[in-house]
């Protein structure tokens, strides 16, 4: 618990940073502010449901003032004490990192800020992805009658009280929004560990790293091991150059696509993927959202349906896939050596292509149906 003292000082900073908020959006007299803090405070239910935020940002007061001069209309999303309460105890060695540097906690304040816009409920659609000022990661808004929950990467908050000032509002919430991880951190959690070691293996880690503004379909283990099965089959193995072409085509880059972003209508949509001169297509049937490829088509492979949409990530969106999606690569086996392709194409069994008798070409030709498998010695 936080002491009383502590508290008291937080609140004091909490009214620092509303007046500033209303300085620069709304210059005015002493007692027009005055009259601002007033309101706020009378506003929530519970007298000091904020005092526990403020102190945490006094070393911040010009970044928050350009924040705040830069936004125009505004939501700020307010952790009561209670959530800060909540977010020290369950993460204590986190919290004490975070309050210790001053980049990281603004970090946190921008994600909990929405500029450009007052977010009112009652004219929100149910579900929604507003971004904030965290490099424009976005947070999921839920709106169900009165009830409004506030999802992220580490979990979901309430909102509990809403107060409307000065070109913005300001929803209280009962948990503290920690921004979103890293691809490879929420990857990881998520058990998508043949993902992870596909990208590694096609040397991809470091623009894995670097992604912005993107979206994923990722392919879960359970997918790669489908495709690598049926390569088995067919006593193919790939280059990690081919592999690295694969992983792009499930990558759309300069755009985050929610699952709001998605056709409703049944009718397919093509998305540019990162992989030059291949589309994804996307399409919906009785809510199930599908993926596919050129190549994912013309092989009669399943295409790849949505398990698990929307999941936050730094710089974009994730939305898992349960088959790995092919796009034409015919002329990409075409260019590649064939010394590349296939040299004693070894299996975790000892088994080669040339072992099997299968033909160069042959393998060539069955090399743009395993493209994205993942080969596990």
């Amino acid at each position: 618990m936080l002491e009383t003292p502590f508290k008291m000082k937080l609140f004091a900073h909490l009214t620092l940073l509303l007046a500033t908020l209303f300085t620069l959006l709304h210059p005015t007299t002493a007692q027009d502010l005055n009259s601002l803090i007033t309101q706020v405070e009378n506003s929530l239910k519970q007298s000091g449901a904020l005092s526990a935020l403020e102190a945490l940002f006094q070393d911040l007061k010009p970044q928050a003032e350009q924040l705040l001069a830069q936004a125009g209309e505004f939501t700020f999303f307010a952790p009561s004490n209670t959530a800060l309460e909540k977010f020290q105890k369950k993460y204590p060695d986190l919290y004490a990192n975070v309050t210790a540097d001053p980049e990281w906690l603004l970090d946190v304040l921008k994600y909990h800020f929405l500029p450009g816009v007052a977010f009112d409920p009652s004219k929100a659609p149910a579900k929604s992805f507003p971004q904030t000022a965290l490099n424009d990661d976005a947070v999921q808004v839920n709106v169900k009658g009165k009830d409004v929950t506030v999802k992220f990467d580490g979990g979901q908050a309430k909102v509990t009280e809403s107060v409307t000032v000065a070109k913005g509002v300001v929803h209280v919430v009962d948990t503290v929004l920690t921004p979103p991880r890293a691809l490879a951190d929420v990857a990881k959690d998520a058990g998508l560990t043949s993902l992870i070691k596909a990208v590694q293996t096609a040397g991809l880690a470091k623009d894995a790293a670097g992604l912005t503004k993107f979206t994923l379909f990722a392919p879960t283990n359970r997918a790669f091991d489908r495709i690598t099965t049926f390569a088995k089959s067919q006593n193919v193995a790939i280059t990690p150059a081919l592999l690295a072409s694969i992983l792009k085509f499930h990558i759309a880059p300069h755009h985050e696509y929610f699952s709001t972003d998605l056709p409703t209508d049944g009718k397919p949509v093509t998305v540019a993927s990162a992989l030059k001169g291949a589309d994804l297509t996307v399409s919906v049937s009785k809510n199930v959202v599908s993926v596919s490829g050129a190549g994912t088509r013309s092989f009669k492979l399943p295409p790849g349906k949505v398990t698990k949409a929307d999941i936050l990530v730094k710089g974009g969106v994730v939305h898992v896939i349960d088959h790995v999606v092919l796009p034409d690569l015919k002329g990409a086996g075409a260019k590649a050596r064939r010394s590349e392709v296939l040299e004693r194409a070894e299996f975790g069994d000892g088994e080669s292509a040339a072992a099997g008798g299968v033909r160069v070409s042959r393998a060539v030709w069955a090399l743009g149906v395993v493209a994205a498998v993942v080969v596990m010695m």
